[in-house]
């Protein structure tokens, strides 16, 4: 028989087992189908004696027996197969025949033996070509025929489907929509199956189906609630498809609906709606208050508010910004650290996350003390109960209130206080507070080291009670006290190149003006301003007149050098006699080294005269270049040197010098200061005497 069959060429005849299969080539002719079936009935009763063949149909379990030498057989067994469909119609391929069959036969040799197997009647498939032209042209039409969809655009990308309703279309449109969608699928098929998110799976043939299909992808949501706008419904479909020509295609993508995008005239309209209900409500928040500028938002707590109140406050600000929102997320960026999270306003617990971000590990005790401000930018994305989305940003601030004046200045006056009471601790140095000012004396017999000690001590009590503090003197150096190591950069700043040891010699007192910007462990910020000043003990009158003995005694030493002159020096009086044969430089002379003498080891002088002749006074600077010559010019005053000689006027003042040693004592000389010529011998005056006379006698004779 397998070989009676390849004689077959209308169709293809395979004999598997017992098993046989018929298939027909897409271009097979409606008459091939019984002239098929003439062959075969022909191959099968071949050379048997006898045959009957009893067939089951598969798709109603008809049953039938004919006998294979009965006439028109074939005739009747492809009557029966095809079940009233039309040879022409079963060769579009969309079905296929499948029945069992049982072959009761007897051979020419009187032998009887029964087959029984499968009989399938079938088109051939159609090839990838086809397959791609079928699925391509069902394309096309679909998206022409989806523009005639008035309540909704529908939009054929590839294979994906989006239906967009516009912002006023009606729930009855939703339905509509569906309908139209499903007869433009289903509109050129033969028939078609679509499957949703692999899971759910419609006959597009069915009655109704299109209501099932818009049922499953609302998901319990109502079409007036999807028209809001608030969700887009996606879902991945499948849909296998058998067009009218029995090519079967699968068509796959993305399905979407949607709500129209609102205009940017909407989106205003609701943000500035939005504000003006977020502004109204925060008037509610009673521990705290909620200022809205723009779209920043600040809030201020009270200075005795409970740290209960931080949470709370979160709480309903939480709730006033999500209040009528369908959904709300908060991006938060840290102006501390740049540290960013973003929040969903509808998780539980929300607000305790977001103040747990704010407060970045700081207790809401500590917060409340007010020392530090919680900055950070957000930006919150919207959605309102219309669909609406709109965005807000702007800086968000947690603050504390100012403290009043009353507060800063029990505050300032309570530190000043404890800084007084302090600073009795510093041993090495006398620390005085008087009102802002703070006077710091050493002692004369003070170590280097003391003044980096007492510099270290006062820093710590300056910040001892104090969260933080900045220190800025004379208006240029600003130090944080909080620094390391800052004790020492103030102490260097204030010294200015002069060390420890030459400052405590006592020279020069260090005198600053300072600010402090402080805040307290309240929070309180206050400032104090006055003067600094760093100096060494007074000398007692004991070391000034030790000093000034010392002096006196140096000085009698060295005018014993001053060959040009004799100096004599009778208590603090000093009396300068030139000889009667010096010569005019030597007064200068005399008086560069009795300034020399003067100003030998002082560290500074200066000498006030005042001349007897007229009482003229003037001061002078011993260590400025050229006194000397400054201060015979005054006592000279305008008499040469040489005229000065002569001995015809001794030149009498008074004089004050106020002097400060080597060790920083100061002292004063008074007394008074002669410049003479020494007076002449007996010879001379003899001499002049006799000159005189002389010259007398020669006007009394006539000459």
């Amino acid at each position: 028989m397998k070989d009676k069959v390849k004689d077959i060429d209308v169709a293809a005849v395979a004999i598997d087992g017992e098993d046989i299969t018929v298939t027909f080539d897409r271009d097979a002719k409606p008459t091939d189908v019984l002239q098929t079936a003439n062959d075969l009935v022909a191959a099968l009763k071949g050379e048997l004696y006898s045959a009957t063949l009893t067939l089951k149909r598969k798709s109603d379990d008809a049953e039938e027996t004919f006998n294979l030498a009965n006439d028109n057989v074939a005739i009747a067994i492809a009557g029966f197969l095809l079940n009233g469909t039309s040879p022409a119609e079963f060769l579009k391929g969309l079905e296929t025949i499948e029945a069992s069959y049982t072959a009761e036969a007897i051979d020419q040799d009187g032998i009887p033996f029964t087959l029984e197997g499968g009989l399938v009647f079938q088109v051939a498939e159609p090839s990838d070509d086809e397959i791609a032209a079928a699925k391509a042209a069902f394309l096309a039409y679909l998206e022409d025929r989806v523009k005639d969809i008035d309540v909704a655009e529908v939009v054929i990308d590839g294979e994906g489907i989006t239906v967009t309703f516009d912002r006023d279309a009606k729930p009855t449109d939703v339905l509509q929509t569906a309908n139209e969608l499903v007869a433009a699928l289903k509109g050129e098929l033969y028939s078609a199956t679509l499957t949703l998110n692999g899971e759910a799976e419609f006959d597009l043939s069915d009655e109704g189906v299109a209501a099932q299909i818009a049922l499953y992808l609302l998901d319990g949501t109502s079409p007036a609630e999807f028209l809001k706008g608030l969700e887009t419904i996606e879902a991945i479909y499948t849909a296998e498809a058998t067009n009218e020509d029995g090519i079967t295609f699968t068509l796959a993508g993305d399905l979407v609906f949607k709500v129209a995008e609102p205009s940017q005239e909407e989106i205003d309209a609701a943000k500035a709606a939005f504000l003006a209900d977020l502004k109204d409500k925060v008037k509610d928040i009673d521990v705290a208050a909620v200022a809205i500028d723009g779209e920043d938002i600040t809030v201020t707590f009270d200075r005795d508010a409970k740290p209960t109140d931080v949470l709370q406050t979160a709480n309903d600000l939480v709730a006033a910004l999500k209040g009528e929102l369908y959904s709300a997320t908060l991006t938060l960026k840290r102006k501390s650290d740049d540290a960013e999270e973003t929040f969903n306003l509808a998780n539980d617990n929300v607000a305790i996350a977001i103040a747990g971000f704010l407060l970045n590990g700081t207790s809401p005790a500590e917060f409340l003390k007010g020392l530090e401000t919680i900055e950070a930018s957000y930006t919150a994305e919207a959605i309102d109960q219309d669909g609406i989305p709109f965005t807000l940003e702007g800086g968000l601030v947690f603050q504390v209130a100012e403290p009043s004046d009353d507060e800063i200045a029990a505050a300032k006056a309570a530190f000043l206080a404890y800084l007084e009471d302090r600073v009795k601790d510093i041993d090495v140095a006398e620390v005085v507070i008087d009102g802002e000012g703070i006077t710091v004396t050493f002692d004369r017999d003070a170590k280097p080291t003391d003044v980096l000690q007492t510099a270290n001590e006062l820093v710590a009590a300056l910040k001892g009670e104090l969260y933080s503090a900045t220190l800025t003197l004379n208006g240029e150096a600003e130090f944080d006290l909080s620094d390391e190591g800052v004790a020492a950069q103030i102490a260097l700043y204030l010294l200015d190149g002069t060390s420890p040891a030459e400052f405590l010699k006592g020279l020069e007192t260090i005198e600053a003006i300072y600010t402090a910007e402080a805040t307290n462990e309240d929070g309180i910020t206050f400032t104090l301003a006055g003067d600094l000043v760093f100096k060494v003990a007074e000398p007692s009158q004991e070391e000034i007149d030790a000093a000034k003995a010392a002096f006196l005694a140096d000085l009698k030493d060295k005018v014993k050098d001053i060959d040009v002159a004799a100096v004599a020096i009778d208590g603090e009086d000093i009396t300068v006699t030139f000889d009667r044969d010096a010569k005019p430089t030597d007064v200068l002379q005399t008086a560069n080294d009795l300034v020399a003498a003067l100003k030998g080891e002082l560290y500074s002088a200066t000498l006030t005269l005042k001349r007897k002749s007229d009482d003229a006074e003037e001061t002078f600077n011993l260590a400025n270049d050229n006194v000397a010559i400054a201060i015979a010019g005054f006592l000279l005053n305008g008499t040469s040197p040489a005229e000065f000689l002569k001995g015809l006027e001794t030149i009498e003042a008074s004089y004050t010098a106020e002097a400060i040693d080597q060790d920083g004592i100061p002292f004063t000389l008074e007394g008074g200061l002669v410049f003479q010529v020494a007076e002449p011998s007996d010879d001379e005056i003899a001499a002049a005497k006799a000159a005189f006379l002389g010259i007398l006698g020669r006007q009394s004779q006539g000459y």
